[in-house]
């Protein structure tokens, strides 16, 4: 898998969410995600795929190349191209099993090279965001806590030299 890939489930099928969905997606692939990023949209509902074939058409096509959308039977090929079959949630196919809210699992050398900003050593729950800063990247805390927006820097992957 890339660097910057992400993966997304779908569950409603209906044309209203498909629509919405696809809004959704547009703004988030073509502001908030690296240049690189690519989503792969796992399990979406043909409504969803169909509208989405219409709307590619009038974006940027560096940005429509982001957004690959898969269907049930192509989800497991497409990821094991770029994961190993033990990281693939298992509801895709994989060994990995996955629930919302679960924090990646550091390797104690990922945990060392990292420079923590606090003293915690570890991921706070909730969403992360890699963000570029020169030559190093920080990980920031994105989401809400106690229905307030947070913003906060938790560590920082210097570039090896």
């Amino acid at each position: 898998m890339k660097p910057h890939d992400a993966l997304k489930q779908f569950q409603e099928a209906t044309a209203f969410h498909a629509e919405k969905n696809v809004h959704g997606f547009y703004n988030v692939i073509s502001v908030d995600d690296y240049e690189d990023t690519r989503r792969l949209l796992c399990n979406a509902p043909s409504s969803f795929a169909m509208m989405w074939n219409i709307v590619k058409n009038f974006v940027d096509p560096r940005t429509a190349e982001k957004l690959v959308v898969l269907k049930s039977a192509e989800v497991y090929s497409t990821l094991e191209k770029c994961i190993d079959h033990v990281n693939i949630p298992k509801q895709f196919g994989g060994e990995f099993v996955f629930q919302n809210g679960m924090l990646p699992d550091l390797d104690e050398g990922i945990r060392q090279t990292l420079s923590w900003i606090n003293s915690e050593s570890s991921l706070p729950p909730g969403p992360l965001k890699w963000i570029e800063d020169g030559e190093d990247r920080k990980a920031i805390a994105t989401g809400c806590v106690g229905g307030i927006e947070r913003t906060e820097e938790i560590a920082v992957l210097r570039k090896l030299k």
